[in-house]
C-alpha cells in the first residue's frame, strides 16, 4: 500500500463514547476534540486512536483514512451528517454556535471550534473496535515469526501515550502493516464494537 506523502496522526482516545471519534450510521468522523489533529489533517492522511493505559496502550481503538476534511458549519449544513450526534456546531450571524447536547457544553468550545474541520473518513478505510480494540503487539507481531522483530519495531513506532498527539517520527512501513493486517481481518471496514464508556459527559484528553 502506498503512503507517500500522507501523515499519520496518532493519540490516545482517553475517553470512548462513540462522540469522538463517531462511528455511527456508516460514516466515521472527528468533529470535536483534538483540534490540531482536525486543524492540520488533509485527505490521505491516517488518523490512529489507542486506547488509554489501564485498558493496554497497544489496543487499537480505531484506524481511518480521511477522505474529507469539511468546515465544521458545512458539516451541520451537509444532509449526510444532520443528527449524527457530533453534528452540533452551526453558524449563527457569522459565529459558530453549540448546539445543546449530551456530550459537550461551553467549556468545550473554544477546544472543538479551535480544530476549524471535521474529519471524515474515507469509505470503507476506516475500522473502529471499541471494546473490541485488538492489542496490536499481540496481533499483528505475533503472527508471522519470521517477521516477529521488525513488526514489533514498527508497531512500536506507531504507539503513541503521551497526552496530546504525534505526527513524526515513523520511517515508511508502519501504516502499511498495520492496513495489511486490518485488511486481512476486517476487509469491509467499519464499525466492529461498541464504546467502551457509558454515554456521560466526556473529558477530551
Amino acid at each position: 500500500m502506498a503512503v507517500t506523502m500522507s501523515k499519520i496522526y496518532r493519540y490516545v482516545v482517553r475517553v470512548d463514547k462513540g462522540f469522538a471519534p463517531n462511528p455511527y450510521n456508516q460514516f466515521c468522523t472527528l468533529a470535536c476534540c483534538k483540534p490540531k489533529i482536525r486543524k492540520g489533517a488533509s485527505p490521505g492522511d491516517w488518523v490512529v486512536g489507542f486506547a488509554n493505559s489501564s485498558r493496554g496502550n497497544s489496543r487499537l481503538i480505531y484506524a481511518m483514512q480521511v477522505g474529507e476534511v469539511m468546515p465544521l458549519n458545512e458539516y451541520f449544513e451537509d444532509k449526510r451528517f444532520r443528527g449524527r450526534i457530533d453534528n452540533i456546531y452551526y453558524e449563527n450571524n457569522g459565529e459558530l454556535k453549540q448546539k445543546k447536547n449530551k456530550f459537550h457544553d461551553e467549556k468545550d468550545y473554544e477546544t472543538d471550534v479551535g480544530g476549524k474541520n471535521v474529519l471524515i473518513a474515507k469509505d470503507g478505510m476506516w475500522w473502529y473496535f471499541g471494546n473490541k480494540a485488538p492489542d496490536l503487539i499481540v496481533e499483528i507481531c505475533n503472527d508471522d515469526a519470521k517477521a516477529k522483530y521488525s513488526r514489533v519495531e514498527a508497531i512500536d513506532r506507531l504507539l503513541f501515550n503521551g497526552r496530546n498527539y504525534m505526527v513524526n517520527g515513523l520511517l515508511g512501513d508502519e501504516i502499511g502493516i498495520l492496513y495489511s493486517y486490518l485488511m486481512n481481518n476486517w476487509p469491509d471496514g467499519g464499525k466492529i464494537g461498541e464504546p467502551f464508556d457509558a454515554p456521560i459527559h466526556p473529558k477530551c484528553g
